[in-house]
């Protein structure tokens, strides 16, 4: 995503989207997997609402009536709080290596 010809940051969709677990339970809804990122730098100014909106009426597009799904660590108390506020609810956690995550679930 730009913003004047400048990158804020990415998403993607399907299995490129997931944390890789040994669990394949994990994963087995019908849903579209989502992943996001923005840059370090422009987190907590407000943007991710926005920046969040745009990649969920994309995904909307291209998968309509899909559950959409998204993976988070559990310390990203911000992005967690975000995501709750667009209208995802926790469903798994799991642990990979060191880290706790939740696996988060949007329906339509």
């Amino acid at each position: 995503m730009y913003k004047q010809e400048e990158m804020i940051g990415f998403f993607c969709y399907g299995e490129s989207a997931r944390v890789p677990v040994n669990s394949n339970h994990l994963y087995i809804d019908d849903c579209i997997d989502i992943g996001i990122g923005m840059r370090p730098d422009l987190t907590g100014k407000g943007l991710g609402s926005s920046f969040l909106t745009t990649i969920l009426m994309e995904i909307e597009r291209l998968f309509p009536s899909t559950p959409i799904r998204l993976t988070v660590a559990s310390f990203s108390q911000r992005a967690i709080h975000l995501y709750e506020k667009l209208g995802f609810r926790i469903q798994h956690h799991f642990q990979r290596k060191s880290t706790n995550f939740y696996i988060m679930v949007r329906k339509k």
